[in-house]
């Protein structure tokens, strides 16, 4: 840019975008970062990060990663400890690892949570979604009892199903037997599907109290 009276019209317009619309403020800096590239130090890291803010909260998770990668580069390069009064390091980091969460990257989700409970092991968001990673992980890799869950609600229903076609047109003496299976096993399946997921959050939460201790 030719001057700085142009950089600083530049910088007050983006700021006067960004309280219009995340979309706004993408599209500003779309159109003009060339010029955004040539403000001074302290203007353009505010004007990424409102940038960064608008590409996560708009769902572009990828894009976001790649510009949290420049704040943190800038933050350590130059010292850059804070922005919107944040700590800049733990703010990007649980942003980071929130994109991953949201794209399903569970592992590279815990491994910026790892980094952000090194730095602060009471960062109570962190926990939560270190937890919460690890739950949905955990859902995807063992199956067995929400398997078995299914297989007794299918038997229940296919009871059901015998008991009103079958049973009790021709052999109604054994409708009451048939009645209480079908009911038994419906409430196994209740207590299954209970026991299991109160079973599988109990030893997630102790994982991650572990997890935490050991970093």
């Amino acid at each position: 840019m030719s001057s700085a009276a142009q950089r600083t019209n530049l910088y007050l317009q983006f700021k006067e975008v960004g309280g219009q619309s995340f979309r706004s403020v993408v599209q500003f800096w779309e159109r003009h970062e060339q010029d955004i590239n040539g403000l001074d130090l302290p203007n353009y890291f505010d004007l990424l990060n409102e940038y960064a803010r608008a590409l996560f909260e708009l769902g572009k998770y990828n894009s976001f990663l790649e510009v949290a990668e420049d704040i943190l580069e800038l933050a350590f390069e130059y010292n850059i400890q804070e922005w919107d009064d944040k700590d800049v390091v733990q703010h990007t980091l649980l942003k980071k690892a929130a994109a991953h969460f949201h794209l399903y990257e569970h592992q590279q989700a815990q491994n910026m949570l790892e980094q952000l409970l090194r730095l602060q092991p009471d960062h109570k968001t962190a926990r939560l979604l270190l937890e919460r990673c690890l739950y949905r992980s955990q859902r995807t890799e063992d199956q067995k009892w929400r398997s078995l869950t299914v297989l007794l609600m299918l038997s229940s229903a296919l009871l059901v199903a015998g008991e009103l076609i079958v049973v009790r047109p021709f052999f109604p003496d054994w409708a009451s037997v048939i009645e209480w299976s079908r009911n038994g096993l419906f409430i196994l399946a209740l207590f299954v599907w209970t026991g299991g997921e109160l079973y599988q959050r109990f030893h997630i939460k102790k994982r991650c109290q572990t997890l935490i201790r050991n970093l």
